[in-house]
């Protein structure tokens, strides 16, 4: 057997370095700490999306959504700003999403196998339909349909929730999470951290930044695409690793003992 495929599936047994946060650690790798994460995050989401939908449906846009928005979209005066925002907002235009999609699929399935590859992409469509569903029935204008500074993101459908920011969230997130729970170098999982926080966190200011996305839309996705995020884990974690990886479920159970550990040291 390949010296790297064996330590591949060792890896799968072993509990990862923990990363600097704690709690993030904890929420990642530790059943019961995650799926109290789900739940939060699913009522959240609940929440907000009902919160949307209802002043939506009175007053046409949430209280200070208006006037946030129009704040943020006044930076468009700072030309290199505005580059930065278009240059994190171009993969998740099509077809560079679908690119960006094939490409995790490929590197992930030479890494882990395809079934480790296919479940990336998939747990991506996944958040890509939900945020697709909800725009049916949240039909929202988006701000270059109002009197706010002019757009410079022309798109023409239902504004809430912010497709962008729910695909960075799962896609970039999932990938970080494979980096430390499987094995690979130190370098490779800071970097992939940095790289992706770098990502996640500009996407949701460069789609209002842009004129793409109001406020609300933003917020309502990061919480769509974090609790889609988690409950991919969990799958990953209970269903996926023990079914089609190199690990029993007593192994898991040995990994979920020791993260639970590593985290509250921290």
């Amino acid at each position: 057997m390949d010296a790297s495929l064996r330590t591949t599936q060792r890896s799968r047994a072993e509990a990862p370095e923990p990363p600097q946060v704690g709690w993030l650690y904890a929420v990642c790798f530790e059943q019961q700490c995650r799926r109290r994460a789900i739940r939060l995050f699913g009522w959240m989401t609940v929440l907000i999306i009902a919160l949307v939908a209802f002043f939506t449906f009175q007053f046409d846009l949430l209280p200070l959504d208006h006037r946030i928005t129009g704040a943020i979209q006044g930076l468009q005066r700072y030309p290199l700003l505005v580059s930065l925002m278009e240059a994190v907002s171009f993969l998740g235009y099509s077809p560079w999403n679908g690119i960006m999609v094939a490409v995790g699929f490929v590197a992930v399935a030479v890494w882990l196998g395809w079934k480790a590859g296919l479940f990336l992409a998939l747990a991506t469509l996944v958040q890509g339909i939900i945020t697709v569903a909800l725009k049916f029935p949240i039909r929202i204008e988006r701000p270059m349909e109002t009197e706010l500074n002019a757009p410079l993101d022309v798109i023409r459908t239902s504004s809430f929730p912010s497709g962008h920011v729910t695909m960075y969230v799962v896609f970039f997130g999932f990938l970080v999470y494979l980096l430390y729970k499987h094995d690979t170098p130190r370098f490779a999982r800071r970097g992939g951290l940095l790289a992706a926080a770098f990502m996640i966190l500009l996407i949701g200011p460069a789609r209002i930044l842009l004129g793409a996305h109001w406020t609300g839309d933003v917020i309502a996705a990061y919480l769509l695409g974090s609790f889609v995020l988690l409950l991919s884990i969990d799958v990953y974690e209970v269903r996926f690793l023990t079914r089609f990886g190199a690990v029993s479920r007593d192994e898991v159970e040995a990994v979920e003992k020791k993260a639970k550990e590593a985290g509250s040291e921290l």
